[in-house]
């Protein structure tokens, strides 16, 4: 009898390994579209509230907790998504301070020098100069400018007299060979926005993975459960037996050797169930490790009350949904996507350091 409840045994806890692999794929599936998924960023606002709440709810009313409400307060408040966030903000960030190197530079010098007039010995001259200039580089490497220049009431060395009217002058900078198309700041901010879709694959893969932990710490919490009830009714039917041997030792009917091994069977029985009682304690742990409500305060340990009695039965993949579920895989898993973005780095740096070594050039066109 004791071979036949371990055989059973073995069966339901392999039945459940199945249920549990399929239910975070069928998630994982459900939450993809047929497309690639947009890489969106956590947002721990109001509109995280209900999950949080529902999940919160259930534990202190004595409900169950469903895998949907559970995986949803996790994707919605567990921390670690949320550095994963700020990785994000930080990327964005990068980008924003490469940008500013092609911000436009207005520059002056201006001023009011007394100097000596070499016309007449002696007496002093003044000069009263201003040239404001702005320039606006490209990231192509062409730097385009302006500039005015007002000087007058002298022509002596360095200043140039102008006039009441000024002097206007406007032109551009062109780069040969080195510098042009690929410069140090121009491949600076491609690595920037590079930086910012490898952040977004980082967080979708983060997310995946923490969802995944989730969901299988989910079906060994519930798991857990039903090994512990599973154990205390073989305990029961265990100290049944040794009810039934000693009756029949009683009336001669049975050895008492036999009576002796169904009373060593019952303190085995005895220790598996204990055991499966702190199987059952380290998951709830471990389950209550991920929940999380607003502001990252963790919510209340789920109960044994909290578990859900039916588990779904597992279902085949065709031949035509495994290739289905293949080629989304290919089309929206972040590890894919993460390499072309890696690639396209690795290009852009290379360009820029074969584009270094050739000699620069400089061409420039003024006009005034």
């Amino acid at each position: 009898m004791a071979g036949f409840y371990q055989s059973l045994f073995r069966t339901r806890s392999t039945a459940r390994l199945v249920v549990s692999l399929f239910s975070i794929a069928t998630l994982q599936s459900a939450r993809a579209s047929d497309g690639p998924p947009a890489a969106t960023s956590i947002s721990l606002t109001e509109t995280n509230k209900s999950s949080s709440s529902e999940a919160r709810s259930v534990i202190q009313n004595g409900g169950k907790l469903t895998l949907e409400a559970y995986l949803s307060a996790v994707d919605s408040n567990f921390p670690g998504l949320a550095s994963a966030v700020d990785q994000q903000k930080m990327s964005n960030a990068n980008v924003l301070e490469k940008k500013g190197v092609f911000d436009p530079l207005l520059s002056d010098e201006s001023g009011y020098t007394r100097m000596q007039n070499t016309s007449h010995i002696g007496e002093d001259k003044y000069v009263l100069f201003n040239y404001p200039k702005i320039e606006i580089p490209f990231q192509s490497g062409i730097r385009a400018f302006g500039q005015f220049r007002y000087n007058p009431n002298s022509a002596e060395s360095p200043y140039i007299e102008t006039g009441e009217g000024g002097e206007y002058s406007a032109g551009v900078f062109v780069p040969f060979l080195r510098g042009l198309i690929y410069n140090e700041q121009s491949v600076a901010l491609k690595e920037a926005k590079f930086g910012v879709q490898l952040a977004a694959q980082t967080f979708s893969l983060t997310r995946l993975d923490t969802l995944l932990k989730a969901g299988t710490v989910y079906w060994s919490w519930v798991g857990a459960k039903q090994k512990a009830d599973v154990s205390k009714e073989i305990q029961s039917l265990a100290g049944l037996v040794v009810s039934i041997s000693t009756q029949q030792e009683r009336s001669g009917d049975l050895a008492r050797i036999y009576v002796t091994e169904a009373e060593e069977d019952v303190h085995r029985r005895n220790a598996d169930y204990f055991q499966s009682r702190r199987d059952f304690q380290r998951f709830s742990f471990r389950l209550s490790s991920l929940l999380f409500d607003i502001g990252d305060k963790p919510l209340p340990l789920p109960a044994e009350i909290n578990v859900p009695l039916d588990i779904p039965r597992p279902k085949e993949f065709g031949q035509t949904e495994t290739e289905r579920y293949v080629l989304m895989a290919l089309r929206s898993r972040p590890e894919l996507k993460a390499i072309d973005v890696q690639k396209k780095n690795r290009y852009s740096a290379i360009e820029a350091c074969t584009k270094s070594a050739i000699t620069g050039i400089e061409w420039c066109f003024d006009r005034g």
